[in-house]
């Protein structure tokens, strides 16, 4: 089975990440379903392994799962929740979707997928999403309060047989009775939290009808939703479910070499719209801080953040997107962490290229071969760059780039420095 994965990174800087993925032997292509999925063609040592996955630029994610944020169509701006959020696959291409201005709630009920999928939005710097922690049936969002909802609930994974060969024999068809009735709660739930005229998507990694038409079918028979047409994606090739709406697809893997996914759009009715927004504000938890003023490293692009507050809980530091604000107060979440606050000062996570500068000379290291990158994820230091003695050692930490594009923090010891991925 082909492998894919998707570019993480600012819209001017894909052509940047294209060249250091290349500049490491790795040949690949677009697809032309979204500008930024490509399909890999050539891998010279495992993609995981790469500078670009190391520094957070790209996110291996199956074709056919990348299709979910797209068929959900959110707007740009939009405010979206993620009921079933973990490992933060769809999270993190819906948060690109909606641009800065958007946000995502990313929900994930297990304490154990909960912290993988806070680890991977952290290392796709993507600060306009924060996460909590609920049952998907008991999320504490007002109801009716939603225009855009997906849905990926816990399901038997009958379309990963190629990558799990034993998934019939675990999940056998006389099992999943208990699997289609939380999907029905999750779904129930979903229903509920929708704005009139919000659309919803389901979607499962399964091919089994009980988990895929026959809950697309209750729902709109139980729940009262309506078919929405899925949008049409360039390259797409899906087979049509029914004939009779084009509201889901079953992904045939033969074909489209990605795993096998099923998706259905459903909307609520647009009755009644005097409802539609999150009524209670949240209050704004923590202490305000004006990230400007904190003593630290003095190169920081404040103003690459989207829209929101800095706020501090203990010694963390934290980033809450403005439409946090649009919560309820019952519901408790987290936000983008930025750093620790240490003697005073904060302490930057070195994976926040999103903070730093466009380079100029002066404010970081500007590598050029990936053979130096390479040096620095194997735990070997670089000399420090001539001119920043005083700036460097008063800060602690400098700028990485690799031609111009942003990497991280780099940590100054002495005359070297070094790469810490915390």
């Amino acid at each position: 089975m082909s492998r894919f994965f998707r570019l993480v990174c600012a819209p001017g800087q894909t052509r940047l990440v294209e060249a250091l993925l290349l500049a490491q032997g790795y040949v690949f292509a677009p697809e032309l379903f979204s500008s930024w999925a490509c399909r890999l063609l050539e891998e010279p040592r495992p993609l995981g392994g790469s500078i670009a996955a190391a520094f957070g630029l790209i996110y291996i994610q199956d074709r056919s799962s990348m299709l979910a944020p797209l068929f959900l169509h959110p707007p740009e701006g939009g405010f979206i929740l993620d009921m079933c959020a973990s490992p933060g696959s769809k999270t993190g291409f819906l948060a690109q979707l909606v641009g800065l201005r958007g946000f995502v709630l990313a929900n994930e009920p297990n304490e154990r997928r909960l912290a993988t999928l806070r680890h991977n939005l952290a290392a796709m710097n993507l600060a306009n999403v924060a996460t909590c922690r609920y049952q998907g049936q008991d999320l504490p969002l007002a109801e009716a309060s939603l225009s855009h909802v997906q849905l990926d609930p816990p399901c038997s994974g009958w379309g990963t047989v190629e990558r799990n060969p034993r998934i019939r024999e675990i999940w056998p068809e006389h099992k999943v009775k208990p699997l289609v009735e939380l999907q029905r709660g999750l779904l129930r739930r979903a229903a509920t939290l929708l704005a009139p005229g919000g659309r919803l998507l389901y979607s499962t990694c399964t091919t089994n009808p009980a988990e895929n038409q026959d809950q697309a079918e209750w729902a709109m028979d139980v729940l009262g939703l309506s078919a929405s047409v899925l949008p049409p994606l360039p390259g797409v090739i899906e087979e049509q479910s029914s004939t009779k709406t084009r509201c889901w697809f079953q992904v045939n893997t033969e074909v489209a070499g990605g795993q096998g996914f099923f998706f259905a759009a459903l909307t609520k009715p647009d009755q009644d719209r005097k409802n539609s927004l999150l009524a209670d504000h949240a209050p704004i938890l923590g202490q305000g801080l004006n990230a400007a003023s904190l003593a630290g490293p003095e190169f920081v692009a404040w103003c690459n953040l989207p829209p929101g507050r800095v706020v501090r809980f203990g010694d963390r530091v934290f980033f809450l997107h403005e439409l946090t604000q649009r919560l309820p107060g019952p519901l408790r979440r987290q936000g983008f962490e930025l750093g620790r606050i240490s003697g005073g000062t904060l302490r930057l996570k070195t994976r926040l290229r999103g903070l730093l500068p466009e380079f100029s000379p002066g404010v970081g290291m500007n590598v050029d071969d990936v053979r130096d990158l390479e040096a620095l994820l194997q735990g070997r230091g670089l000399p420090l760059p001539a001119g920043m003695d005083h700036a460097a050692h008063a800060m602690g930490i400098i700028g990485l780039y690799w031609r111009g594009l942003p990497l991280g923090w780099l940590t100054v010891k002495g005359r070297r420095c070094l790469w810490s991925p915390r």
